[in-house]
């Protein structure tokens, strides 16, 4: 069964879209009247009651609502707040539903990647426009009220500044990131070029002294060594830091 409407999604898009009772053409050209609405009966000469705005507004965010059931699992569509709920209503109402990552973060419950996902919608007509960046900036504090896991304070700047401030931890811990073990993969590759590196300097001189030949093989494997074990506790002292 899908989420009701709520009232806080058709309070915010009312303030951010405004209203007009007399059918009139938007910026390219199309018939829109009340809050945004468009439909095959909006012609011009057309003109509604106040409270008919409303009740159009509630049926164009129930068809964002399909919209945004189609893209996002509905167990996650379910956990999020209200207020997520509203902001991601708003989104859909104002853009639609195209086939944007910002679905797959919230399908992976990458909620806190959600808002910087929202702020990527800001262009049309291939410019910023000001007035996206607006909206976008007003849902992503609307998507952010009450959030789940936060307390209901307001330091000052004198707090937070002398206060450990640390930044939300990864979703993923280090042993699962992908971007981890593929720096991980390129720094090892360096080492190991690095250490073919000195045994190849090396080779000129191993001819006449087999104790070069035997110093540069171990500098070498102290190289490699040495660099994935240093890794290796870099990797272990995030890991402390997360739990």
């Amino acid at each position: 069964m899908s989420r009701p409407i709520p009232e806080s999604a058709v309070r915010f898009v009312s303030e951010h879209e405004g209203c007009k009772l007399e059918a009139y053409q938007d910026s390219v050209g199309v018939w829109t009247v009340g809050y945004g609405h468009i439909g095959a009966q909006v012609v011009k000469g057309y003109s509604i009651a106040s409270s008919q705005a409303v009740d159009l507004l509630r049926a164009d965010l129930a068809v964002a609502a399909q919209r945004l059931a189609v893209k996002v699992k509905a167990d996650v569509l379910a956990e999020l707040t209200e207020c997520q709920y509203a902001a991601l209503l708003s989104f859909v109402f104002n853009l639609g539903a195209g086939d944007w990552t910002i679905w797959k973060r919230l399908n992976n419950r990458e909620l806190d990647r959600v808002p910087m996902e929202m702020m990527k919608f800001v262009n049309a007509g291939g410019r910023k426009v000001q007035g996206l960046v607006n909206r976008r900036a007003a849902e992503v504090v609307l998507w952010s009220t009450d959030e789940p896991g936060s307390v209901a304070e307001t330091p000052p700047s004198s707090q937070t500044r002398t206060s450990p401030t640390p930044p939300t931890p990864m979703d993923k811990p280090v042993a699962a990131s992908k971007t981890f073990w593929t720096a991980a993969s390129v720094a090892i590759g360096g080492l190991v070029t690095g250490a073919q590196q000195i045994q190849a300097l090396a080779l000129q001189q191993a001819a006449h002294s087999s104790l070069i030949a035997n110093l540069s093989s171990f500098a070498a494997v102290l190289i490699v060594g040495g660099g994935i074990a240093i890794m290796v506790f870099r990797w272990m002292d995030s890991r402390s830091l997360r739990s």
